[in-house]
């Protein structure tokens, strides 16, 4: 193997085997490329060689050498609750990770893609474990939080329209309107005949990501789902939005796999997106 210049490729990217006995016609041959981690990052433009006496033949490829992953987890205790955290590289052991008195962590995830990480929140009875599993591309920069300070609340109004959606049925009056916040707080209105519905809502002052969902009295499935993304939460003040035929959601299953040892009494789901927020 070379460099399609000519060039001998780079001492820290080795290959095996490096020779091969043909023995059949056609003999399909794995190569087994290793990369250093202190390996250049960049793309290297590789031509692999075979001769046997006067007959030579070549095949070109391309190979990009990507730095070794890593992702960092951030943990808010603004009221100094407590936490322990535990962390997994791949599907390997789960290990506990030393405290970090900045409460960010960083995890090397060497040649592997995926990572979990474990936090306990508190301790004995009021104790709470966020357990997070992703590809690193999907979440490189996971973000828990134990506690934070106490928040001035303001009054904040959300206004629903739905009326583009009750022509066809697919919401109808008596539907129900819910507001959440990414904290896990929520509130509810009913739609009327006009469908126009306004929620309130006691949140903190400033920019907040909040869900609407609309859905049957009594089903936990809704049948329109939109993520509000940075709102501007002001005293007193009442903004709107409107749901489309495009907020019309399919439905998804999830599947909650519980830790080793861990008998909860029920799961939630509060809600999934594409982006993963």
């Amino acid at each position: 193997m070379e460099q399609r210049d000519g060039s001998p490729v780079p001492s820290r990217l080795t290959y095996t085997p490096t020779s091969v006995t043909v023995n059949a016609n056609p003999t399909r041959v794995y190569l087994t490329l290793n990369a250093s981690t202190d390996l250049a990052t960049d793309p290297f433009r590789l031509r692999l060689r075979a001769s046997q006496g006067s007959l030579t033949r070549t095949a070109d490829f391309d190979l990009t050498v990507e730095a070794s992953a890593s992702i960092s987890l951030t943990v808010v205790d603004g009221s100094d609750r407590g936490y322990a955290v535990a962390y997994q590289v791949g599907t390997g052991a789960w290990q506990t990770a030393p405290v970090s008195s900045t409460h960010t962590y960083v995890l090397n995830l060497g040649a592997e893609t995926t990572y979990g990480v474990a936090v306990r929140c508190g301790s004995g009875s009021e104790a709470q474990i966020f357990i997070i599993q992703a590809h690193y591309r999907e979440l490189p920069n996971p973000r828990v939080a134990c506690s934070t300070r106490t928040p001035t609340l303001v009054s904040y109004n959300v206004g629903v329209d739905v009326s583009s959606v009750m022509v066809d049925g697919s919401v109808v009056e008596g539907d129900v309107v819910t507001v959440y916040d990414w904290q896990g707080g929520s509130n509810r209105g009913v739609v009327p005949l006009d469908g126009r519905v306004t929620v309130p809502l006691s949140l903190p002052r400033g920019s907040r990501d909040l869900l609407v969902t609309v859905g049957t009295p009594g089903n936990a499935l809704p049948k329109l789902a939109r993520a509000l993304r940075s709102v501007d939460v002001r005293d007193g003040a009442t903004d709107s939005w409107e749901l489309k035929a495009s907020d019309i959601q399919p439905a998804y299953k999830v599947t909650v796999k519980y830790p080793e040892g861990c008998t909860p009494t029920l799961s939630v789901v509060y809600w999934l997106s594409r982006y993963n927020q």
